[in-house]
């Protein structure tokens, strides 16, 4: 059955060169530390499709959650990840890559409203459709920031009212990309670098 979406994707930055230079032992833990961290960190409760690596598809079908919602669980993914590398690097008293390099990795979220549609696969759910295709192709951007919050225009028109957030943080940017079948896609992003200095 389609159904309108929200599509959310948290998406850890770094991950590539952080598995495939560091040893698999410690970058498996870490990496498992912080995929759980996401996926507690998750107020909404929006539904898990899959965990892409270094990436988790969340979705939420119906009426989606207001723009504030979703800043806000943003803001706290964000925080949660970066203390808990903080408490990594801490705690690890190993030298190797992993736990040397594991502070390297940023985390950035992608916030995308469209049609979609539950396959069952064995005892899980897949989401797909061209909203879904289009949400990941957003991660792949124009964006001058490493770690941001980005709306797309379909998902800012599901909200009743402007993207005005009144937070001092919070600095609205607009953004153009354009990707083969999909055209133009107009998009805000806020970057989260100011929420670093709420990290402890």
């Amino acid at each position: 059955m389609e159904n309108q979406a929200l599509i959310f994707i948290p998406d850890i930055s770094g991950f590539t060169k952080f598995v495939t230079k560091c040893e698999i032992d410690h970058t498996n833990h870490i990496i498992s530390i912080l995929i759980n961290v996401i996926l507690d960190s998750n107020p909404l409760e929006l539904k898990v499709s899959e965990i892409e690596g270094d990436a988790i598809l969340f979705y939420s079908k119906g009426a989606p959650p207001n723009k504030e919602e979703v800043i806000q669980q943003s803001k706290r993914m964000f925080i949660d990840f970066h203390t808990n590398l903080k408490a990594i690097e801490r705690d690890f008293f190993c030298k190797c890559g992993s736990c040397r390099t594991a502070s390297n990795l940023t985390l950035k979220f992608i916030a995308h409203y469209g049609v979609c549609k539950e396959v069952p696969i064995h005892n899980s759910t897949k989401l797909i459709g061209s909203d879904v295709i289009l949400a990941h192709r957003l991660l792949k951007n124009n964006v001058p920031e490493r770690e941001y919050i980005l709306l797309s225009e379909k998902y800012l028109k599901s909200q009743q009212s402007e993207l005005i957030i009144e937070e001092d943080w919070v600095d609205i940017k607009s953004n153009i990309e354009n990707f083969e079948n999909f055209g133009e896609v107009r998009t805000k992003y806020i970057p989260l670098s100011p929420l670093r200095r709420l990290i402890p």
